[in-house]
């Protein structure tokens, strides 16, 4: 129930987003409204596809090789291979300046669902070995939403490069479970043998965490990056913190 509601949250703030987009967008609309739905229907599918694999058992049966971090380069690959195309990357950069940098940070308050992964740890169904390096720090990462917001926004004590920084953190705490979640089933890099182990996270619903969510994240963690190097390109970003 939490991952489909962690699944639901982001990408219902995805298609919101985007819808809101469209609607501002002047005539003609027929460009941005055929690579947004193009880009969101190839997520949709592969948000499908890897639910089938995963369902299937195919990430438990295939850890040796590593699937499930080719499962996560996948959205990733796919939003790079849309910003490769001039027009679309245009639609990117004008649908990315039209969310505000409040809304880039609130999503992560999701992000509290990872206190689900740490309470399978406490009671010995998720390894220590992976969930303290990455739910901890992602937990901790939505407890700093409403602190950020209220240090950058009413307060104003941070500015862009701070939240710059944040973005940079959020993300990369990411990456370190691309071989963490491979150290207790058969893989390359397989170091603890005895339980409990990381089976769990490859089959559904967790495996769409990794396959799915996180790169999500990782993609709007940079997509706020972009916005807060280029704070030119829409109008609220003069509600946006100072370069400071």
């Amino acid at each position: 129930m939490g991952i489909a509601f962690v699944t639901l949250w982001v990408t219902g703030g995805i298609v919101y987003t985007a819808w809101r987009f469209i609607r501002r967008e002047p005539a003609p609309k027929k460009g941005p409204i055929f690579v947004i739905a193009s880009y969101l229907a190839c997520l949709l599918i592969w948000g499908v596809l890897t639910s089938l694999i995963a369902v299937e058992g195919g990430y438990v049966a295939t850890t040796g090789i590593l699937t499930m971090n080719l499962g996560t380069l996948v959205p990733l690959v796919l939003t790079g291979c849309f910003l490769l195309i001039p027009s679309a990357r245009r639609v990117f950069e004008r649908w990315i300046a039209s969310i505000s940098v409040r809304e880039f940070l609130w999503i992560h308050l999701i992000r509290l669902a990872a206190i689900g992964t740490i309470i399978k740890m406490l009671r010995g169904t998720l390894p220590a070995h992976f969930i303290i390096p990455v739910g901890v720090p992602d937990f901790i990462v939505a407890l700093s939403v409403p602190v950020i917001v209220w240090l950058a926004f009413r307060k104003r004590v941070i500015g862009r490069k701070a939240l710059i920084a944040w973005n940079v953190i959020g993300f990369g705490l990411f990456l370190p479970a691309l071989v963490l979640l491979h150290l207790s089933v058969p893989s390359p890099f397989r170091t603890f043998f005895d339980p409990p182990n990381t089976y769990e996270v490859f089959r559904f619903p967790m495996a769409l965490v990794p396959s799915l969510l996180a790169p999500l994240f990782i993609i709007i963690h940079n997509a706020a990056i972009v916005k807060l190097l280029r704070p030119g390109l829409s109008e609220d970003s003069r509600q946006a913190p100072g370069a400071a």
